[in-house]
């Protein structure tokens, strides 16, 4: 028996240069993490995500890993070590993707500004724009 795997969602385009720099190897941040280092206690990413799909009935501890968008996270060959530096996107840089089924999205705009540089140390706004599919009625 054979398994057909179908994609969730395609990337039609991304502005910023060089392309395909998202993290999809790491845990998003969390509550845990902030207070691990030693910081006030806050909401992370996780957290922001649960509370935003709790009402389909999804449970924190359903939720898979996260696709970071724009996080610059890569591994140094020299050093033998993954790394997070500050991000290649720039203010009005963006991400389309066509959704190649009905998706439920959770998202966050992390929060992370204190432990790594992946938001240059500043949050920042963000803008989301969904449109109706061709197929749509």
């Amino acid at each position: 028996m054979s398994t057909i795997c179908r994609p969730m969602m395609t990337i039609v385009k991304e502005t910023p240069e060089p392309k395909g720099v998202h993290d999809v190897h790491n845990r998003m941040c969390n509550t845990w993490n902030y207070e691990a280092y030693g910081v006030d206690s806050r909401d992370g990413c996780h957290e922001i995500i649960s509370k935003a799909v709790a009402a389909y009935g999804i449970l924190p501890e359903d939720i898979p890993d996260t696709m970071d968008l724009f996080m610059n996270y890569h591994h140094d060959c020299e050093r033998r070590r993954w790394v997070t530096e500050e991000p290649v996107s720039r203010p009005g840089d963006y991400i389309e993707f066509r959704a190649e089924m009905d998706c439920l999205v959770g998202l966050s705009n992390c929060p992370q500004d204190v432990l790594n540089p992946c938001n240059a140390y500043h949050c920042t706004p963000m803008r989301i724009e969904v449109f109706a599919g061709a197929d749509a009625g």
